[in-house]
């Protein structure tokens, strides 16, 4: 074996030599993918496919200089948010002229539609004289005199207009019951 240093046999108990071998090789080959320190496995710079494709003229120097527009690199916050509203007023106005058409387009629909279509024949329309009828009701109060002959009400009551007016059904009356017709009897006894 190779003399070790005082710091490499401290670490020997730890791990063995091919493991430290296995983690070199590892070091190594991430290095290299990354091309990090490594100046062999570093891959030519590529050209672009714009730079391949394009071929190239040769100019004089003179031409070269008045044919090249320079343009501003970097555009400043004004510029961008001028650019942003002038965007949105554009777009703003699109929408307006949009709805503009849409609503033409649907005027013209309508009167054609209409035109298409016969105007509706209006009957006159017959007035309907409205005449109240009244009837008579015969109403007879709960509690009557005992001695005299029973108290009779006539009441003359406007007749509903409505042809189906719900008459309750003779199942749906309460009979009342024999206790509460003798109390009756009692208080209309004491009158």
């Amino acid at each position: 074996q190779s003399e070790k240093t005082d710091d490499d046999q401290r670490w020997d108990y730890l791990v063995s030599e091919k493991e430290l071998d296995q983690i070199k090789k590892h070091i190594h080959r991430a290095e290299r993918a990354r091309g990090l320190r490594d100046h062999k496995y570093r891959l030519p710079p590529q050209k672009s496919p714009r730079e391949i494709l394009s071929p190239k003229t040769f100019t004089l120097e003179h031409e070269k200089t008045e044919t090249i527009q320079r343009r501003p690199r970097a555009k400043t916050k004004q510029h961008q948010l001028a650019w942003l509203q002038e965007q949105m007023q554009r777009h703003r106005e699109r929408m307006i002229r949009g709805r503009e058409l849409a609503e033409q387009r649907k005027h013209k629909r309508d009167a054609q539609k209409l035109a298409a279509q016969a105007p509706p024949v209006l009957k006159p329309q017959a007035r309907k004289e409205e005449v109240k009828e009244f009837e008579q009701i015969t109403g007879y109060p709960l509690i009557q005199p005992r001695w005299e002959a029973p108290i009779e009400v006539t009441v003359l009551r406007e007749k509903s207009r409505e042809s189906n007016v719900k008459k309750p059904l003779r199942r749906q009356l309460l009979r009342m019951p024999p206790f509460l017709r003798s109390q009756l009897e009692n208080k209309i006894k004491s009158f």
